[in-house]
C-alpha cells in the first residue's frame, strides 16, 4: 500500500494541415516493461503542397487532352493528318 505509482501524461498536438505548419508528422512512442524505457519517433508525412501540385498537373493535363479529343474526334484527326502530308 505505501508503493507511489506514477502516471505520466505526454501530449502531442494534432497532426492536421490546419496547424499552419509546413512539415507534420505523426508520434509513435513505444514503452519498454522489461527496461522501463520510453522511445519517442515522429514519423514525417509527405509534404502537402507538393502532392496538390502533382493533382493539379494531373488535372489540366487530363482536362487539355478531354478538350482536344471533343475539338477533333478521332476520323477527322485522322483525315487531317492523312491529307496534309
Amino acid at each position: 500500500m505505501n508503493e507511489k505509482r506514477f502516471i505520466y501524461e505526454i501530449t502531442t498536438p494534432t497532426c492536421s494541415y490546419r496547424m499552419g505548419v509546413a512539415r507534420i508528422g505523426y508520434v509513435v512512442l513505444l514503452l519498454d516493461s522489461a527496461t522501463k524505457t520510453a522511445h519517442l519517433a515522429i514519423l514525417p508525412t509527405p509534404r502537402r503542397y507538393i502532392s496538390l501540385y502533382i493533382y493539379a498537373v494531373y488535372g489540366i493535363c487530363f482536362l487539355i487532352n478531354l478538350i482536344l479529343m471533343l475539338l477533333f474526334p478521332r476520323r477527322s484527326l485522322f483525315k487531317w493528318l492523312t491529307t496534309n502530308r
